[in-house]
């Protein structure tokens, strides 16, 4: 086993943790579940109403060969191996060895796999208990049918309550191997026997995919390709991702599992009927009622998430882009809701496209979710320069459409101020969700005067909107930002004082991801600032930030500080994060994994795209 404890790519351990929050994930972006939970979660499938919604929980019928705390066995070990999207459990005892391996198939992505293999080592029969951990019936689901198929059940089900007034209940269609309680095994030689089982649950929003799905996976098995199958889109994925920090396991790892959690939650862009609903911070795996912020989608996907994978697999970031294009209409009605123009982006959102935030302050005031989407349009398009990707229509909608919308939306949601003599945004929420509703969020109005020039740069390279372009130029040249002459630095919103207490990174991300023009002593000011007031016990990703920030000024002490102190989120052996370092708020949090990819992107290897360059500054 040397070999493997020194594998970038595996972590291993014979202890599971002792919170099962922390047990490690399968997800391929169409299904996914958490290990030994008796769940399965389906992109898009949501249950309940407004800020009600969250991911509909399906029974796991898959078996397993082994319950947590169990003493039955001299010997076990679990593994995470991210290289091949699996999760394994090996087990020992005199008469028997048992491996059982679980796979969300990345390329057959309706399919959750477990194949067990069991070794005879007496002559006679070896009998191996398979576990059922499916749990009670869901609460989110109606069965319309059930059947019986051969060696396998299917099931129809609905959703209990649709997302919103006139959206309908949700259909979804299971099938799944049914298992014996228990595998039987006969050894009539000297030598050891062998055999191997392979069970299935799949999924599918119609009968007839869902069959499909099931018998071209037990096609597979019989050619014994299967796994074969699942291996090589890993591997195929990751071609694209070579990550390995000369002689440092530990931050290998880190930065691997990391990774590979995030890449957990999109479907393969080979299988081009496989849907993309965007990705939540706990990940598809998580998101039942009342947790893991209900499978709900956020900016982190576009302003955490994203810009890590940007680099590596910016087919993915089109994605997330497409995603948002297609709830255009969702943004466009939120607008007008509140009353003013063009497309105003929810706070979250699950199934519809419509704002199911379950607080109203969050949905009218936390608005730089929308020019956090185009910061990344814009980061997206300079890295790749795939400038036909706002004009190519998805659902009858342009990327340029949504820009413009945008643009239109914060000409509408602006106002004079004649004694400041700028533009101002008044009653706002910035990241800082501790304090709102505020006049003039620094990081919102920068953010928005960005998301207004890019606009206007786009329409003039499209030749289009030229009238709308000026005006959107104006508002983002005379857009307020604060800033305290004084002590040289730019206060979170109008009326901050500095001994507040500030929730997460905010106004310290100006300088990056932002990128607004500065002196070094303004931006150094604004990092100690806020480097003193913002909460201890502040998310995962607010450090990595900092650690940004110090690096563009060449501090690497206090970069250093801030690296390490994101790395208390991770929870080992299978090294999960946690929204908080305290363990407390979202797991699996593809939030702070994403701003911990950042930190060393961004920040160790000083990568930044601009229109027209690529640069590197180590």
């Amino acid at each position: 086993r040397e070999f493997r404890k020194t594998d970038p790519y595996v972590l291993e351990s014979s202890i599971l943790p002792n919170d099962s929050r922390f047990y490690p994930t399968v997800a391929n972006g169409v299904v996914g579940t958490v290990i030994f939970s008796d769940t399965i979660y389906m992109a898009g499938l949501y249950n309940g109403y407004k800020g009600e919604s969250h991911r509909a929980r399906l029974q796991n019928n898959i078996p397993y060969v082994y319950v947590p705390d169990s003493t039955l066995w001299s010997t076990q070990l679990f593994t995470q191996d991210t290289k091949n999207g699996m999760f394994t459990i090996c087990l020992s005892d005199t008469n028997v060895i048992v491996t059982q391996e679980i796979y969300a198939h990345k390329l057959l992505t309706n399919l959750l796999v477990t194949e067990v293999s069991v070794t005879c080592k007496i002559q006679g029969t070896c009998y191996v208990r398979l576990h059922d951990l499916s749990g009670p019936v869901s609460k989110d689901m109606s069965l319309n049918s059930s059947s019986d198929c051969t060696k396998c059940q299917y099931l129809e089900f609905t959703t209990v309550t649709p997302e919103m007034n006139g959206s309908s209940h949700l259909t979804v269609h299971v099938i799944y191997s049914q298992f014996p309680k228990k595998l039987t095994v006969q050894n009539i030689g000297n030598n050891f026997t062998t055999k191997k089982f392979v069970f299935m649950f799949a999924v599918g929003e119609t009968r007839a995919s869902t069959i499909g799905n099931y018998i071209v996976g037990m096609g597979t098995v019989t050619a014994n390709r299967l796994f074969q199958l699942h291996l090589n889109e890993w591997l195929r994925q990751w071609n694209s991702a070579l990550i390995d920090v000369k002689n440092d396991i530990q931050s290998t790892q880190y930065m691997v599992s990391a990774l590979y959690y995030i890449l957990s939650n999109f479907p393969s862009t080979k299988n081009p009927q496989a849907k993309f609903y965007g990705v939540s911070p706990g990940g598809l795996p998580n998101g039942g009622s009342g947790v893991d912020y209900m499978g709900h989608v956020f900016w982190d996907q576009d302003f955490w998430m994203a810009p890590a994978l940007l680099p590596f697999y910016p087919e993915l970031v089109r994605k997330i882009l497409t995603y948002r294009v297609r709830h255009l209409v969702g943004a466009l009605a939120k607008a007008k809701s509140f009353g003013y123009e063009g497309a105003d982006y929810p706070w979250e959102t699950a199934y519809t496209g419509s704002d199911v935030c379950p607080g109203e302050n969050y949905v009218e005031y936390e608005i730089h979710v929308t020019a956090d989407i185009i910061h990344l349009l814009k980061q997206y398009i300079y890295a790749t320069n795939d400038w036909s990707f706002l004009v190519e229509c998805q659902d009858a909608t342009e990327a340029y459409d949504m820009l413009r919308q945008t643009a239109e939306f914060w000409s509408s949601r602006v106002t004079w101020n004649a004694i400041k003599g700028r533009y101002v945004l008044n009653n706002v929420m910035g990241p800082d969700e501790w304090h709102a509703p505020v006049n003039n969020s620094a990081f919102t109005n920068v953010a928005v005067a960005q998301n207004l020039n890019f606009a206007a740069e786009v329409a003039t390279k499209l030749d289009c909107d030229e009238e709308k372009a000026r005006r959107w130029q104006l508002i983002a040249k005379l857009l307020y930002i604060p800033y305290n002459e004084t002590a040289h630095y730019h206060p979170e919103y109008d009326g901050f004082y500095s001994n507040e207490t500030v929730k997460q990174a905010d106004t310290a991300m100006l300088g990056f991801p932002l990128g607004l023009p500065m002196l070094e002593s303004v931006q150094y000011n604004d990092l100690k600032v806020y480097n003193d007031c913002t909460s201890a016990f502040g998310p995962a990703m607010t450090w990595g930030m900092f650690a940004i920030n110090w690096l563009q000024l060449n501090d690497t002490e206090n970069a250093k500080l801030m690296y390490r102190r994101q790395l208390r989120n991770i929870h080992i052996p299978f090294n999960i994060w946690s929204e908080n370092a305290d363990s407390s708020g979202a797991v699996n949090f593809l939030t702070g994994m994403g701003g911990y990819l950042q930190s060393v992107l961004y920040g160790y290897f000083g990568l930044r795209y601009r229109n027209g360059s690529v640069t590197l500054n180590p």
